[in-house]
């Protein structure tokens, strides 16, 4: 993995899957991570994870289907960190069903999600 020293990574989605792997790989690289989620509980043991890889990395519970939380997230980030270098963006939602089935507020909150506005 490159050299990622001083650098501060935010990850969406960084409290499991891909997004904590992501997470995992970048602290080996020297980098500063904050993962973001929803969940306290998966954020708590994502740090526990990061934390001895890498001192000093966050969590910021954050649903990043909101375009202002998003704001906050990286508001937060950089008062915690200093500045702010890589954005991953890795979080999802899985709707299971027929595309027909799924409602228009449930395309808007994904569509919220996979879309950075």
């Amino acid at each position: 993995m490159s050299d990622f020293n001083e650098k501060v990574a935010v990850i969406t989605g960084g409290t499991s899957g891909i997004g904590l792997s992501t997470a995992i790989m970048l602290a080996q690289g020297g980098a500063t991570v904050a993962v973001v989620g929803r969940s306290e509980n998966k954020g708590a043991k994502a740090l526990a994870q990061l934390t001895p890889i890498k001192e000093n990395c966050i969590f910021v519970a954050a649903d990043v289907s909101k375009t202002n939380v998003c704001r906050q997230v990286v508001q937060e980030t950089v008062s915690r960190l200093g500045h702010l270098d890589i954005l991953v963006n890795s979080a999802g939602v899985f709707m299971n069903g027929p595309i027909e089935t799924v409602s228009s507020n449930s395309a808007s909150y994904a569509f919220g999600i996979y879309i950075i506005q």
